[in-house]
């Protein structure tokens, strides 16, 4: 197994995932940001370019796949492995312009419960579901969206946050969405240094999270109550 990048998957706020969620969520359908503030200005609708050619990653025993540049390196892959409840088989993917440039981390946490989207769920239970989700995110970053969505029919969050590089002092910008199928959670981060370079990156971060497919993972079988057993009638007295 390749060696896990660190600084990404700390900035990510996935070391630790504890979710102890209630049921269900409301929202009226993917919202998409289109007015980022960086930079104490707003970056256009339609900002950069989006890739002309893509290799697609195809993770069957994690349930996923994803397309992204074909000029991207693997820096690491993990879909040979088992996905378990260890730590360690989550990190499926971590790709970017260079080795030493990651601008794509892949997760996958598996659940002891289905959380699906539902249109008839309360607003309070999606607000119950983000507020776990918050504690995911770093408390030393700078959130500008974080937003509910609908992605292919899958309950998710979007968050949009500036972060500041320990080693150099810059500062970055991740992207980060959390998408739910049954019994997993999809966890996307796009990162990108400097937050300058965010405006150029943008669209390619978005065709990439558009390719994005999940193959739902069902939870365990919920056991059925079990009927009381019949009451034997007292033997009959002489």
């Amino acid at each position: 197994m390749a060696t896990t990048n660190k600084p990404l998957l700390t900035r990510a706020g996935l070391v630790v995932l504890v979710l102890l969620l209630a049921s269900g969520a409301i929202f009226a359908g993917r919202a998409v940001v289109k007015k980022y503030v960086l930079d104490g200005r707003d970056i256009p609708d339609t900002p950069g370019t989006t890739a002309d050619k893509t290799v697609t990653f195809t993770d069957e025993k994690a349930g996923i796949k994803v397309s992204y540049p074909e000029d991207w390196k693997q820096i690491e892959n993990n879909s040979r492995i088992d996905l378990s409840e260890d730590e360690s088989s989550e990190v499926r993917l971590v790709a970017g312009p260079a080795q030493d440039e990651p601008a794509l981390l892949l997760r996958v946490k598996p659940l002891p419960a289905e959380i699906n989207y539902d249109p008839d769920m309360s607003a309070n239970d999606l607000g119950i579901i983000q507020g776990q989700l918050d504690k995911l995110i770093s408390p030393d970053v700078e959130v500008l969206e974080r937003t509910p969505i609908n992605h292919k029919g899958k309950l998710g969050f979007h968050y949009l946050y500036v972060l500041k590089q320990q080693s150099t002092g810059r500062e970055g910008v991740h992207s980060h969405y959390f998408v739910f199928d049954g019994a997993k959670l999809n966890v996307l981060v796009f990162e990108v240094f400097p937050r300058t370079e965010f405006e150029k990156i943008a669209p390619t971060f978005d065709q990439i999270f558009d390719s994005f497919e999940s193959e739902k993972r069902d939870g365990p079988p919920v056991a059925s109550p079990t009927a009381p057993a019949e009451a034997t009638p007292a033997p009959a007295q002489p």
